[in-house]
């Protein structure tokens, strides 16, 4: 996948803009059924500052057409 779409912006949300962006291209996901990765949360998680929120609906807002209806 990263041959064809490309790899990670090296920023907090580049993970979002990444699935966006792989999706538009056309891939599809599916969902497993086991655990394949963690997330590790702790105090410095940038997910959990003030506002942090901000960018990732800034990043949703840019794809969904006016009206709410997204893809």
């Amino acid at each position: 996948m990263f041959t064809k779409y490309g790899i990670f912006d090296e920023d907090n949300f580049s993970f979002v803009r990444w699935i966006v962006r792989v999706r538009d291209a056309g891939a599809r996901f599916e969902g497993l059924d086991e655990e394949v990765a963690l997330r590790g949360i702790h105090g410095e998680n940038v997910s959990l500052k003030e506002n942090s929120m901000a960018e990732f609906f800034k990043i949703i807002r840019a794809r969904t057409p006016r009206g709410g209806n997204s893809q």
